[in-house]
């Protein structure tokens, strides 16, 4: 498994982190002078496909192994195995993040030494629809309620986009691993990822926690919106429109604790503060019912870089 002339990076976690070390590897090679061979996770092999890559193979780690190949390489080497995330690899670096808050891909490029600048490849192929489709992908909804690095939303939330996406006339489906994640009354997208990715970017829309199959999908998707669960996810994980003909919305869902924190201290500045804090009041009680999923006031509102909107 250990290539003697590479360096040979482990991704220990997400599909996301797949693409990133997959999208980063000529930019990688190019500073170090070396190819680099990825070790991903089995379950990852569909992010391989879709570069159409060589020079990687498929093991996934334990957690004690990769604390005994963390100490024994802290930088990359030739010939030597290099867990290439920064929670093993440089903790100091991503504590620092998890207290400022930047985006992930700043995290990314700072842990692997790379210029702002640094060219990232995007896939080179995705998959088609898949045979048989369990509906018409045109007017087809996907939901996907699983993710890693985020905490997940109430099973309540996802009832409610289905039901309102059903009474628009779609057909819609589920996907997710843990089958105590599923939504109530919604058949299930049953296999692979590159079956789940397929059907996804023929569907009229896609609603999906942020996770790293948004990474996979972003860039062809007809329709998505991403929800984030808190501040915290939608500073760092927020996801970009990389083409103009892309429909992304991010909407951050706040936990109605921050909400009420947040409206009282924007009333408290104000003229008339008893008077504004009460219709806050008023307006909060009503976010919270519909979750934020039909609110305009803050349902995929912009926010400040590595702030909360």
């Amino acid at each position: 498994m250990v290539r003697p002339d590479c360096l040979n990076f482990i991704n220990p976690f997400g599909l996301g982190d797949t693409m990133t070390l997959r999208g980063y590897r000529k930019a990688i090679e190019k500073k170090h002078g070396l190819p680099v061979h990825l070790i991903v996770k089995p379950s990852h092999k569909i992010v391989m496909d879709m570069y159409v890559g060589d020079n990687y193979s498929l093991r996934e780690f334990g957690g004690d192994e990769l604390s005994v190949i963390a100490r024994e390489s802290v930088v990359p080497r030739r010939g030597a195995l290099y867990v290439a995330h920064p929670l093993y690899s440089n903790p100091v670096l991503f504590m620092d993040w998890k207290a400022r808050a930047y985006p992930v891909k700043k995290l990314w490029r700072v842990f692997l030494g790379l210029d702002e600048d640094a060219e990232f490849d995007p896939p080179l192929w995705y998959p088609p629809p898949p045979r048989p489709c369990p509906a018409a992908p045109e007017n087809s909804v996907l939901l996907l309620p699983e993710a890693n690095s985020v905490v997940r939303l109430k099973a309540s939330f996802w009832e409610r986009i289905a039901k309102k996406a059903a009474k628009e006339g779609f057909s819609v489906f589920q996907h997710q691993v843990n089958a105590d994640n599923r939504i109530r009354g919604v058949p299930v997208l049953e296999g692979d990822l590159e079956r789940v990715i397929g059907f996804a970017l023929a569907c009229s829309k896609v609603y999906s926690l942020r996770s790293g199959l948004c990474d996979l999908i972003a860039e062809k998707v007809k329709d998505l919106t991403v929800f984030y669960p808190d501040a915290f996810a939608y500073a760092v994980y927020r996801l970009e429109r990389r083409f103009p003909e892309q429909k992304l919305t991010n909407a951050l869902i706040r936990p109605p604790g921050e909400r009420r924190s947040l409206l009282k201290k924007i009333a408290r500045k104000l003229p008339f503060a008893g008077y504004i804090l009460g219709r806050f009041r008023a307006i909060e009680e009503r976010l919270g019912r519909l979750e934020a999923l039909n609110a305009g006031l803050y349902h995929g509102a912009p926010a400040r870089e590595g702030g909360i909107p």
